[in-house]
């Protein structure tokens, strides 16, 4: 099929069933969100409760899977999100599928049961493993809705991109990701017309996109391109036509209902990307079939599509969601507000202002009212503390030494570089003078290496009596056992434990607050720390909506290397607090 031909039946059998579409991604999503998630959450719990924890993180993964039962329902957990999703397009596949050729339900459900036990085999790792290589681009929009909280986390990708070999070896990832997602983008289709195992059309997505993989691009970028320009345009006239109902921006009905319809504007044009994508995509191999005998299509016949409706009760489904979803994004909208408590803690100092770390970074970030600044703290070969983040020094300092393997007298004072920022490295001592003379409280973030001496808490707590910390500093760590001792040791230290993932709740861990990356924040993560009487700290957050949205949430402190940004967007939420610019924060829009 040419371009033209591609575009032409592709369109004209959207908006032929344009209606039976919509409904039937609204149930899917309503599916997915409530039974998927409820299993999903369930089954993870179960696993957690047989190994005798709360959640999931860095501490304990390999004592989790370490134990059978526990294994083996993580397994379960794997295969029912393989499940899921493939069950979701399914759906969507044979909608399409169904609306030019005529589909046998019975076939259908046998050919699905089979794939379905393809993947709690050896499948069921190619599957997992496609589903991954989805993530950082969302596979050209065919993402699933159970997959959209997970990403690269920023910490990962914020380190690589602060060294020239990091940035290259990231954009060459990508690059490779994209490239992979291209070749792979006929994977979900094939799995679901086909009788073929996923490895079989892995290997066959790659044969079939050798040659139309550019057409594709073209033709999918072309249709989302129009896609996403009619939801801007939507946008716009709403937020006009509110405004002009409404010129005070703030009648709390009519902002719900403008708020309500940018949502399902926004879910729409999601939805519709992807269901271009897998339109364009089956159109593309029934016009193949007859030329390419190796598209074996299980389900199909040759008889045309028979007319489809909905049962009575499925519109009754569709009009509760909608109810629902209105209701709570009228309660969502009336009780965001600003936190006026949340703490701004700069991450390494100012590093808009000089070197992380440095003594430079400490004095900026102090001038422009950091409420904490947060630094790191390594031991040396001769026991010794120094102020630096890395163990190795050759991104800052550009020598390939070990802070471990050297001596104090050969890292204090060595020259360290960072964008067009020069300073030196100093000494816990010195760091902690300075802060003192400026009255700024500091966030110590304790970096065990690995090659510590037996008694490393008690130096610790020695060199920060001899310094005499004050009561409004705090100390964390990523190592739970060194903050742990620290604790019980000195009670009156105010203690924390740096989690970069976790999956569940916070364990009663003895320490005072927590520290988590933006990837593992959720409400129920914060309630968690509210019911043990914990504060609750997010880093990195460096963009403008994110921060707006830490703002506006109960979370106690928020590390971030944009402190500028940070006071624009607190002061922004300050001057206008209308239910309309509450609306456009929650939905990331700037005014």
């Amino acid at each position: 099929m040419s371009i033209r031909q591609l575009v032409t039946e592709s369109l004209r059998n959207l908006y032929n069933h344009k209606y039976r579409y919509l409904l039937t991604s609204i149930l899917l999503q309503v599916f997915l969100m409530t039974v998927g998630r409820f299993v999903l959450s369930s089954v993870f719990r179960l696993a957690l409760r047989l190994a005798g924890v709360s959640s999931l993180t860095q501490e304990n993964t390999f004592e989790v899977i370490g134990q059978t039962g526990p294994f083996l329902m993580l397994i379960v957990y794997s295969l029912l999100v393989a499940s899921f999703i493939f069950l979701e397009y399914i759906c969507l596949v044979y909608m399409i599928v169904s609306s030019y050729r005529n589909v046998e339900i019975r076939d259908m459900l046998k050919a699905t049961w089979q794939k379905i036990k393809w993947l709690s085999g050896p499948q069921l790792f190619v599957f997992l493993s496609y589903l991954a290589l989805m993530i950082p681009v969302g596979n050209l929009g065919l993402s699933s809705p159970l997959l959209e909280r997970f990403r690269i986390p920023d910490f990962i990708t914020g380190e690589l991109l602060k060294t020239d070999l990091g940035i290259v070896i990231y954009y060459s990832v990508i690059g490779l990701v994209v490239y992979l997602n291209i070749r792979l983008i006929y994977f979900l289709p094939l799995s679901v017309v086909n009788d073929n195992t996923p490895w079989e059309n892995v290997t066959q997505s790659w044969r079939l996109t050798r040659q139309n993989k550019f057409r594709l691009i073209v033709v999918i970028g072309l249709f989302t391109g129009l896609v996403a320009g009619a939801g801007i345009l939507m946008t716009y006239l709403l937020s006009i036509i509110f405004g002009y109902l409404d010129n005070l921006w703030n009648n709390i009905a009519l902002q719900t209902l403008f708020y309500s319809l940018v949502k399902g504007t926004i879910y729409i044009v999601a939805f519709l990307n992807k269901l271009v994508t897998i339109e364009v995509l089956v159109n593309h191999l029934l016009g193949a079939d007859e030329a390419d005998q190796s598209i074996a299509y299980v389900t199909l016949s040759e008889s045309k599509a028979l007319p489809f409706r909905y049962p009575k009760w499925s519109k009754l489904v569709l009009l509760v969601t909608v109810v629902v979803s209105v209701i709570y994004n009228g309660v969502q909208l009336y009780l965001v507000n600003l936190n006026k408590e949340v703490l701004m803690i700069a991450h390494r100092g100012d590093t808009t202002a000089g070197v992380e770390n440095s003594l430079e970074a400490l004095e900026a970030a102090s001038l422009k009212g950091a409420d904490l600044v947060e630094m790191d703290v390594l031991m040396t070969a001769d026991k010794q503390f120094v102020v630096i983040h890395d163990n190795n020094l050759r991104r800052l300092a550009g020598r390939n030494w070990n802070v471990s393997e050297k001596n104090l007298v050969d890292i204090e004072g060595l020259q360290i570089f960072q964008n067009d920022f020069t300073s030196e490295i100093v000494t816990l001592e010195t760091y902690v003078k300075r802060a003192q003379e400026l009255n700024q409280p500091l966030l110590i973030e304790l970096k065990p290496h690995g090659d510590e001496p037996d008694n490393y808490v008690d130096l610790v707590l020695a060199e920060l009596k001899r310094l005499n910390i004050k009561k409004t500093d705090k100390v964390m760590s990523l190592d739970l056992k060194v903050m742990e001792k620290l604790e019980q040791k000195a009670p009156e230290l105010s203690t924390g434990y740096v989690i970069p993932l976790q999956f569940g709740n916070f364990g009663n861990y003895s320490v005072d607050f927590y520290v988590i990356e933006d990837f593992s924040y959720n409400e129920i993560i914060m309630l968690s720390a509210e019911q043990q009487g914990k504060d609750l700290y997010v880093w990195t957050i460096n963009d403008a909506t994110s921060l707006s949205n830490y703002l506006q949430s109960p979370v106690n402190g928020i590390i971030t290397d944009e402190l500028a940004l940070f006071k624009m967007e607190q002061a922004s939420l300050l001057e206008d607090d209308s239910y309309f610019a509450r609306a456009l924060r929650l939905l990331g829009i700037r005014e």
